[in-house]
C-alpha cells in the first residue's frame, strides 16, 4: 500500500472545521531529524496560491481548495501524481492572485488524498516535501506555474547546545500558550509531549501556534532549522506575553460585567417602581430635572447628574429572538466590545448571545435569514442566522436576486453582481440603486 492510500476518511471526520481558513486541524509531522525525505523536485511547477496558510516541510496538512482555477490545478497534478508549489499569496483577499501578488518562497508538496465537500469546495491533504524558491512565472492559463529552486533545511549537529536548548524552551512556552489560551485545541498538549523529532517538533508548533500568515511565511523563509528556531522561539514568547496579557484583560472585563449586571439589576428594579407609579414617576423626573436648574453645581456634577437620570427612562430595545432558556424576547444590550442581546430575566436567566446584523437576504439553502458574521482573524463573511443547522457562507455578499441562467445564488463582485457558480459564469452590470455596503 503506498503512502497516499494510508488516511481513511474516517480519520478526517474534523476537517469541513478547517473551512474558514483557519489551523483547526492538527497537521501530522513525519520523518526524524535524520530521516528526511530525499525528493526530487522538478524544474517547473504548479503553484497552488493559498489565500491563509503556509505549509511546511515533513507537514501534512489539509488545505481547502475553493477557486476553479486552483480546482483545475489540484486535479491535474493528482491525475498525474505529480508535485505543486504550495504559496501563500499576500493579501488573501485577492480572487485571482498574479506573480506579483504571491510570496517567493513556499513548499514543494504531494497531494495524497482529494475530499469533495458538501459546499462544491475541495479539501486537499497535501504532503509538505521541501522549501522552494519561486523563480520565473512560465504561466499563468489555466494556472499559475513557476521555476523552482529547492531550498534544503540544514539541520544542525545534535550535540549542538543552543540548538537543543531552543527547541527545550520552544516546548516549554507552547505548553505554556496552549495552556492559557482558550481557542488552542488541548489535543496538541499531547502532541508536542510526544514528538521526539527536533526538526518535527519545530514544523509542528510553526504549523499549529495562532500566529500570523506574515509570522509563519517568516518562519520558512528562515534559512536553517537553527534560524528558524530562534525566530520561533522569538515569537512565541512575544506572543505568551500576549496571551497572558488578554488573561488579565479577560478577567478584569468579567469582574466589570459582573458589575454591570449588577447594576442591570437595580436599573430593571428602578423601572418597575416606575412602572407602578406611572405617569406620576415621570412627572418626579421632570421635577428634579427643574430642582436641579436651581443648584449652583460644577458642570462635569451637571452632566453626571443629567446622564444617570435618563438611564432611568432608557428603554431596552426589544427583539424578536426568543431566549432558548426561558422563552422571553431578548432584547439588545451594549458591552465593551458593542452590541450583543440579552435575556431580560437577568439575574434568573443570563442567557446571552451575539448581535448579528442582518442583511436583507434569505439563505440559499434554508430560507433564514444571512447575517453579517467574522472569522476570529476579524474577516467578514456571510453565512446564515440558523448556523451550525446550515452551514451556508460566502466571502462575497449574497443577493435577493436568483441567478437567470442557472437559478443559483447571485454575489456581489465589485461592481458587478454575479453568479455564486464559477462554472455558470452569469455576470451583469450593478444598478446606481443597489446596496453598496
Amino acid at each position: 500500500m503506498s503512502k497516499r492510500d494510508k488516511i481513511e476518511l474516517k480519520e478526517l471526520e474534523s476537517l469541513p472545521e478547517a473551512l474558514d481558513g483557519n489551523h483547526r486541524v492538527i497537521p501530522i509531522v513525519t520523518g526524524e531529524d535524520d530521516t528526511v525525505e530525499e525528493v526530487a523536485v522538478p524544474e517547473i511547477l504548479p503553484v497552488l496560491t493559498l489565500r491563509s496558510s503556509v505549509l511546511f516541510p515533513g507537514a501534512i496538512t489539509p488545505v481547502t481548495v475553493g477557486r476553479s482555477r486552483s480546482m483545475t490545478l489540484v486535479r491535474d497534478t493528482n491525475a498525474r501524481n505529480g508535485m505543486l508549489a504550495a504559496v501563500l499569496q499576500r493579501d488573501g483577499d485577492v480572487e485571482e492572485p498574479k506573480a506579483e501578488d504571491m510570496y517567493r518562497i513556499g513548499t514543494a508538496a504531494r497531494i495524497m488524498k482529494i475530499l469533495e465537500m458538501p459546499n462544491g469546495n475541495l479539501t486537499v491533504i497535501l504532503n509538505g516535501l521541501e522549501k522552494v524558491e519561486i523563480g520565473e512565472y512560465v504561466s499563468s492559463d489555466p494556472y499559475l506555474q513557476a521555476r523552482v529552486t529547492p531550498l534544503k533545511d540544514s539541520t544542525p549537529d545534535e550535540k549542538n547546545v543552543e540548538f537543543n536548548a531552543l527547541v527545550d524552551s520552544i516546548r516549554d512556552v507552547a505548553l505554556n500558550i496552549i495552556n492559557i489560551s482558550p481557542n488552542m485545541p488541548k489535543e496538541a498538549i499531547f502532541a508536542i509531549k510526544n514528538i521526539d523529532s527536533k526538526r518535527g517538533i519545530i514544523n509542528f508548533i510553526c504549523s499549529n501556534m495562532e500566529l500570523t500568515d506574515e509570522d509563519r511565511q517568516s518562519l520558512l523563509e528562515a534559512p536553517g532549522l537553527l534560524a528558524r528556531a530562534r525566530k520561533l522561539l522569538e515569537i512565541l514568547i512575544r506572543e505568551q506575553q500576549l496571551a497572558e496579557l488578554k488573561s488579565q484583560i479577560q478577567e478584569r472585563v468579567k469582574q466589570e460585567i459582573d458589575k454591570q449586571q449588577r447594576d442591570y439589576y437595580l436599573q430593571q428594579q428602578m423601572r418597575t417602581i416606575q412602572d407602578e407609579l406611572g405617569d406620576g414617576a415621570d412627572a418626579d423626573i421632570e421635577k428634579m430635572r427643574e430642582e436641579a436648574k436651581k443648584k449652583n453645581w460644577p458642570k462635569e456634577v451637571g452632566e453626571t447628574f443629567e446622564k444617570e437620570l435618563q438611564k432611568v427612562k432608557i428603554e431596552d430595545e426589544v427583539t424578536d429572538v426568543v431566549c432558548d432558556q426561558c422563552g422571553r424576547n431578548m432584547v439588545v444590550k451594549y458591552g465593551p466590545h458593542g452590541k450583543f442581546l440579552a435575556c431580560p430575566g437577568f439575574p434568573e436567566c443570563r442567557n446571552t448571545k451575539p448581535y448579528l446584523e442582518k442583511i436583507g437576504v434569505p439563505c440559499p439553502k434554508c430560507g433564514k435569514d444571512v447575517v453579517l458574521r467574522k472569522t476570529k482573524k476579524g474577516r467578514k463573511y456571510f453565512g446564515c442566522e440558523n448556523n451550525p443547522e446550515c452551514d451556508f457562507m460566502s466571502w462575497s455578499r449574497p443577493v435577493a436576486e436568483k441567478c437567470p441562467k442557472c437559478g443559483g445564488y447571485m454575489v456581489v463582485k465589485g461592481n458587478k453582481i454575479a453568479c455564486a457558480d464559477a462554472g455558470c459564469g452569469y455576470t451583469r452590470d450593478r444598478k446606481a440603486d443597489e446596496d453598496t455596503k
